[in-house]
């Protein structure tokens, strides 16, 4: 109690009785209780920006017989601040009005300035810890690229003339580097994920293509023999989900490659089961179960933390780095998960989570395969394997037999053929003890006369061997080969194909109609050659398709067009007015509440759907402009049926291309020539006339981004970025993309970090900056050609290094003396007049001076520019 002030007031005396701890808490000597103390005593100590909320909360409390406990600072004759909590109890008569208020106060300025201390304390720590992971995430990037190039030059120089231990250096440099830049990513992506700077890209993708792409990969990590890796995929999981397919491969990639790590024999199994499924979600239950070293008790909270592994001997038995559980715990729970474990050590061990995936499409509709009747011999040693392909095949029909290895597969063979009940496919394991599935498989053709041995399907986690081994025989004794682990669909797929005796799977149902037959869209857009692009997409699918180059263009053809358009795309970095503005002033006039309006834009982040949404649009998608992704996108929000019916997949591209490119890999040129040529719809012979358009583009892009760094103009600098990053992301140009994307970035940062408009000059390496823009763009096309050529015309490149700047000669003599009258009279009309004397041809530098000069109302030196350009 020492340390409590005590105080009673009498309200109606005013006077005051203080304890021997309110005149040391407020300052006041001991020698003036004699003389009495009262309200002003206590008045004059308070701290004047409190002095209003002190005395309100002791009239309030008086007033309305309401607790007094205010918080209040008080300054003493030393001009020393305290903070001062009070409390008291009021004493009132019995016609009701307060008489008497006993109290306390408590001096709690140290505990304030603890707290304050602490709360700066943790502020700096969390200023350090989110420098700390801008430094990891800004090194780990700035590390790769030079990181890609020595990839690059180690296997450029492993296509030279080199001794075999020259050979040996390179290739173990090429591991090295490999195994650096993994720890680079892992390092790249924990920094994001700590810095809350990871955000999920959610979009429709078939589960089945996710784990056929992770078999793949998961095949060149398994160099043991005594591992086998196996799916176990519940036959009831949807088709089409929503997700984020990029992160649930990272996920899986981890934990199966982890598994297969730590795993000397036994086996590794990919599971994934449908818990619940209703008509709009469904929720999956993801495994990862192994038998190999297992973990301790003790030391499974450990793992998930960054930097550890199970034991301090593990990552130099294992290698490693110890973040890729981390990594893993972190994406599991962005995308509404929870990773879980189950361990014994020496056993194995089982991660699962369970996430819910909104549901696209529940079947592929396209596809059936009826087993019904066929009768199929499963030959494998692991009975798990043979199980879950029994469980598969009889789910769809199947008589299936199974046989441990290969003495026993023939017994089962010699007694079908004994009954004449002959096996339709025999689905062989290449590796089985007492004889691989190839010597098998020659035995089974030699007891059949020529051509009517059942279709055998080889099974194998090391294709390459059996390739090898096949060169010995003189028929291939198979009809295909899988490589493991193999996803139920893509079995079924080769067995039907195998009893059918086709390459592909029949489809049940082909889409004659056009998906956007008849419907009517407004294209705002700034860019022509996007809007070119779009254009004639859209008009393959039937669209009616009206095109703006501008939010104003795009708010006038809208407000009166009496609701003549089904659907808006609107872009939303615009010139004049952007896509924003526009859609608010369109949802302003009531007339259009109804109307779709669908975002377009390159920066496809998840606050720029935020701003989409809060100005009135109704989604968002992102550039590159995919119609796989855009078509059902539409659909959807003008409410037609068939949206689930339309898919543009592969098999629809009318071309020939080459093998896949990692899209993986950031430094790529440009992206799988697959998923370039899906975006333009399959359209090959109109993705080169777009090829053509996009060199021309490019080049009147450089002359505009060189204009603007001698004006020094960061505003300029940052659209044709922009303009540059849409267009080429268009085009598949990835790392001409990103170069444009990094260029616009670097510039808003400069200019939002000097608190100006985008304005204000900037200072930047001009030249540096040109050249490799200019080097990025002759890559791109390069690239571009080599992927698509056009056997009818010259290359792009040579077409950009052709392309005419506008051609002065063959303009009308009438239209320059009309452009020069109108700059005499200092007519604003010449902007317009201009702006179509030029949209025949590319602009050269003299054109573009003119140009600009006349948009910034600079008539004298634009009438010299002019007289410059008829001298030359």
């Amino acid at each position: 109690m020492a340390e409590l002030g005590i105080w009673n007031f009498d309200i109606k005396a005013n006077e005051l009785q203080w304890n021997d701890r309110m005149f040391s808490i407020y300052d006041y000597s001991l020698d003036i209780r004699g003389q009495g103390v009262n309200y002003q005593h206590w008045r004059n100590r308070l701290h004047p920006d409190d002095i209003e909320m002190a005395e309100k909360a002791l009239q309030d409390s008086i007033t309305f017989n309401i607790p007094y406990a205010p918080l209040f600072r008080i300054i003493t004759s030393s001009d020393q601040v305290r903070y001062i909590q009070a409390g008291g109890q009021i004493s009132f008569d019995k016609s009701g009005a307060a008489v008497r208020i006993v109290g306390i106060n408590r001096d709690i300025t140290e505990q304030r300035e603890l707290e304050q201390t602490l709360r700066l304390a943790k502020q700096a720590a969390d200023a350090a810890n989110a420098a700390k992971s801008a430094f990891l995430a800004n090194m780990s990037h700035e590390i790769r690229t030079p990181m890609n190039a020595v990839l690059g030059m180690l296997q450029l120089i492993q296509h030279s003339e080199m001794t075999r231990q020259q050979a040996d250096y390179v290739s173990k440099a090429e591991i090295a580097a490999k195994s650096l830049l993994g720890l680079l990513n892992d390092i790249l992506d924990f920094s994001k994920i700590d810095a809350g700077k990871l955000d999920l890209d959610l979009h429709s993708f078939e589960l089945e293509t996710v784990m056929r792409e992770l078999a793949v990969m998961l095949a060149t990590n398994l160099h043991n023999q005594n591992v086998e890796v196996i799916f176990d995929l519940d036959p009831s999981i949807p088709y089409l989900i929503e997700g984020d397919e990029l992160r649930l491969r990272q996920v899986l990639l981890n934990l199966a490659g982890n598994a297969i790590k730590f795993t000397a024999e036994g086996h590794v199994i990919v599971g994934v089961r449908c818990n619940t499924i209703d008509v709009n979600q469904v929720n999956l239950t993801i495994s990862v179960t192994d038998t190999g070293i297992g973990i301790s008790k003790e030391q499974e909270t450990k793992i998930f933390q960054g930097f550890v592994q199970a034991e301090s001997s593990t990552s130099r038995r294992f290698g490693g780095t110890g973040l890729g559980l981390a990594i893993t715990k972190r994406l599991v729970n962005l995308m509404g998960g929870e990773l879980s474990l189950t361990s014994h050590l020496g056993e194995g061990s089982r991660f699962w989570f369970d996430l819910s995936f909104n549901i696209i499409e529940l079947e592929n509709s396209d596809i059936v395969i009826d087993l019904q009747g066929k009768h199929i011999l499963v030959v494998d040693d692991s009975k798990m394997s043979r199980k879950l392909v029994e469980k598969n095949l009889t789910a769809h029909g199947a008589d299936v037999n199974e046989a441990h290895n290969s003495h026993e597969a023939i017994k089962l063979i010699e007694k079908s053929i004994s009954a004449n009940n002959h096996y339709d496919v025999i689905i062989m394991d290449w590796y089985m003890p007492g004889g691989n599935g190839l010597e098998t498989a020659n035995r089974i053709q030699a007891m059949f006369p020529p051509a009517t041995a059942p279709a055998i399907i080889m099974l194998t986690a090391y294709g390459a061997e059996v390739m090898e081994q096949t060169k010995h025989y003189s028929q291939q004794p198979f009809v295909s080969m899988l490589t493991k682990p193999v996803t139920a669909n893509l079995m079924l797929e080769a067995v039907y194909q195998a009893i059918n005796e086709v390459d592909n799977v029949p489809q049940t149902k082909k889409i004659n109609s056009l998906a956007l037959n008849g419907i009517k869209v407004l294209v705002v857009e700034d860019n022509a050659l996007n809007r070119q692009v779009i254009d004639e997409l859209l008009r393959l699918q039937g669209a009616i398709v009206t095109l703006a180059k501008d939010g104003t263009e795009g708010v006038k053809w809208v407000t009166q067009s009496n609701n003549q358009f089904d659907i808006v795309i609107m872009d939303m970095q615009m010139p004049v007015m952007d896509g924003l503005e526009a859609t608010r002033l369109i949802r302003a006039d009531g007339r259009f509440n109804e109307l779709s309006i669908l975002a377009m834009t390159a920066n496809a982040s998840i606050a720029d759907k935020t701003l989409c949404l809060a100005a009135g649009m109704d989604d968002h998608i992102g550039k590159p402009i995919d119609m796989t992704l855009l078509i059902p996108c539409m659909l959807k929000l003008i409410n037609k049926a068939d949206v689930t019916q339309y898919r543009l997949t592969a098999n629809n591209l009318d071309a020939s291309l080459p093998d896949v490119v990692n899209d993986s890999d950031d430094d790529l040129i440009i992206e799988n020539p697959e998923s370039i040529l899906r975006r333009f719809g399959g359209e090959l012979a109109f993705f080169i006339d777009v090829k053509h358009h996009f060199a021309t583009e490019m080049k009147q892009q450089l002359l505009l981004l060189t204009q603007a760094f001698a004006q020094q103009d960061g505003g300029a600098i940052s659209r044709i970025a922009h303009t540059i990053k849409g267009t080429a992301s268009n085009m598949g140009a990835k790392r001409l993309a990103d170069f444009a994307a990094t260029l616009e970035k670097n510039i808003n940062n400069a200019t939002a970090d000097s608190n100006s408009d985008l304005n204000k000059k900037v200072v930047i390496d001009s030249e540096t900056c040109l050249t490799e823009m200019q080097d990025h763009i002759d890559d791109s096309i390069r690239m571009l050609d080599s992927y698509f050529p056009d056997e009818s015309a010259e290359s792009t490149v040579a077409i950009v290094d052709k392309v005419g700047f506008f051609p002065t000669a063959i303009v009308n003599l009438d239209k320059i003396d009309r452009l020069m009258a109108l700059l005499v009279e200092q007519n604003l009309d010449v902007i317009d007049y201009l702006e179509q004397l030029l949209s025949s041809g590319v602009p050269n530098e003299q054109w573009l001076r003119l140009k600009t000069q006349v948009s910034q109302l600079e008539f004298l030196d634009a009438v010299d520019t002019l007289k410059s350009i008829l001298k030359e």
